[in-house]
Parts: structure tokens; C-alpha cells; sequence
């Protein structure tokens, strides 16, 4: 088999190494994640991290998925914005 043949079969493809970081990262989100799933801004969802006190250094932080669940939790209960 050429080398080229072989290469092309085995690269991955950049659906691979998405599925690759969602599946590595495991129980964890990245903040600007959560907010696109929730339809908010960035800026409420770091509020909600500072309320609840969950550490982050900005809206490309992941955080767990425990901490996720508190951040929707939070908001279920505030009014929208």
C-alpha cells in the first residue's frame, strides 16, 4: 500500500477530533458552551459563577458538570433577562 494511501485512511478528520475533546473532556463544559444551550450571554453566566462561587478566568473555562447543573439551577429561579 503507498504511503499516501495509508495516511489519508488513518487521518483524522476534524469531526474525529471533535468528538475526540467532547468525549476527553468528559464531565466537563466550557462555560461559552453553557450559555449557547441556555440562550444567554456570556456575561450572565459568569455572573451565576461569581453568585455561586465557582472559579473560572473566563468565558472559555470549562467547569464540571455538577457545577453546570447548579448554574441552571440558579437560573430556573432568577428571573429572565
Amino acid at each position: 500500500m503507498p504511503i499516501s494511501e495509508n495516511l489519508t485512511s488513518t487521518h483524522p478528520t476534524p469531526e474525529d477530533w471533535e468528538s475526540d475533546s467532547k468525549r476527553l473532556s468528559g464531565d466537563k463544559i466550557r462555560i461559552y458552551d453553557l450559555s449557547r444551550e441556555m440562550g444567554r450571554d456570556n456575561k450572565d453566566i459568569l455572573e451565576a459563577c461569581d453568585h455561586l462561587k465557582i472559579s473560572y478566568k473566563s468565558h472559555s473555562s470549562t467547569i464540571s458538570a455538577e457545577q453546570a447543573d447548579q448554574i441552571r439551577a440558579y437560573f430556573q429561579h432568577a428571573p429572565p433577562t
